[in-house]
């Protein structure tokens, strides 16, 4: 088994189902992976009734100073190697964290806090998916993250209305059922 971090949808549980068939809320262990920040700098194509074009969804990213709370799930080699398919626009990166965890998480690594990263708008709709997982959790947890999602919104700009992706393979993986 494996020590997967999450920190973006796959906090939501209908989010994580079509990947984790029998995952329950007791499977998500809060875990602080300290010297990464949360960042909206993955780009992936969406749709909207009001967009066609490129969002910015969440990522976790080495920063000396910081930390993301999320949490873990032990997940299989096989969902895994599924988890993949689905988020092609990361990278499956493994980290050694300051407790000495060896942990996976989905993550673009090579982006800097420094680069210059095309502002795209952020799905509100994303935001309520992650906003609706985190309302199960004990309210410390859901407090704390709430203010780390702001911080990483910055008052960037918003698309609204359902959304489906692009690639129509990543809808089949998720809970986009809008076909």
């Amino acid at each position: 088994m494996n020590d997967l971090f999450v920190y973006g949808s796959l906090l939501n549980i209908d989010s994580a189902k079509p990947i984790f068939h029998s995952i329950s809320p007791s499977d998500y262990q809060p875990y602080i992976l300290n010297h990464y920040s949360l960042e909206f700098n993955v780009n992936v194509p969406v749709y909207t009734s009001e967009w066609c074009g490129a969002a910015s969804f969440l990522n976790v990213q080495y920063s000396a100073k910081s930390q993301v709370l999320g949490m873990i799930l032990q997940v299989s080699d096989q969902q895994i190697l599924d988890l993949k398919k689905r988020e092609k626009y990361y990278n499956l990166v493994t980290i050694t964290a300051a407790d000495g965890k060896t942990i996976k998480t989905f993550s673009l690594p090579f982006c800097k806090k420094n680069d210059i990263q095309p502002y795209h708008p952020i799905l509100e709709q994303y935001i309520a998916k992650i906003k609706r997982g985190i309302d199960g959790f004990e309210d410390h947890f859901s407090n704390t993250y709430l203010i780390q999602l702001e911080k990483a919104q910055r008052h960037r700009a918003l698309i609204y209305g359902q959304y489906t992706f692009q690639d129509n393979e990543i809808n089949k993986m998720t809970d986009h059922h809008y076909d």
